[in-house]
């Protein structure tokens, strides 16, 4: 409805319709159903759920600019470790826990725990491999060109992967990821360059 400009009412939510037939002398019975109208992902136990930028009320792509003022040095030739930690100007809600500083992991995710973290693990596990999030959760091939640069605010902090690549795969991902003070979070993917095979590890 909201494409073809006929957005009558808010999409989420739960909605109860009636229906009565009449023919003109008398009238039914009302039949009722109710209906739970929902965007992206039904969300978990936490509340916490997706939607993808290419829904029509997904979020708008909005890459930004923030610069190479920060820089977390000496990543090339990473693999499977810790490559820096960052301070947070917020308390950080995940998963029912506060946080002040998140690890940069080379494995493709950011963490809370400052233990080093590989890829290819099924989570959740008592481990505690669940504290993390994952933009690209892989073995990732760390070169000279790989950069990770961040700029802290009030209220988010944006976190660039440049120029990041995948073992075995040709090609290279800038991402950004952004976490917010409200608890959203936002991954952006450009310059994707790795070939048609990439999905299938």
């Amino acid at each position: 409805l909201k494409k073809l400009g006929l957005h009558i009412f808010d999409p989420l939510g739960e909605y109860v319709f009636q229906l009565v037939v009449s023919d003109g002398a008398a009238f039914s019975q009302p039949d009722t159903v109710k209906v739970t109208c929902k965007i992206g992902s039904a969300p978990d136990a936490y509340g916490y759920s997706w939607i993808d930028s290419d829904n029509i009320y997904g979020p708008a792509y909005g890459w930004e600019d923030i610069g190479k003022r920060y820089r977390i040095e000496n990543i090339a030739g990473s693999s499977g470790r810790v490559l820096g930690s960052i301070t947070l100007s917020f308390d950080f809600d995940f998963y029912g826990m506060k946080y002040r500083k998140i690890y940069i992991q080379s494995s493709g995710v950011i963490s809370f725990g400052s233990s080093t973290i590989y890829s290819y693990y099924s989570i959740p596990q008592n481990e505690g491999y669940d504290n993390l999030i994952a933009w690209m959760w892989a073995d990732m091939e760390l070169t000279n060109d790989s950069i990770v640069y961040y700029k802290t605010f009030s209220d988010r902090i944006v976190i660039q992967f440049v120029n990041w690549s995948f073992y075995s795969v040709p090609g290279k991902v800038d991402a950004q990821v952004t976490l917010y003070k409200s608890g959203k979070i936002v991954f952006l993917y450009k310059n994707v360059s790795f070939d048609k095979n990439f999905g299938s590890y």
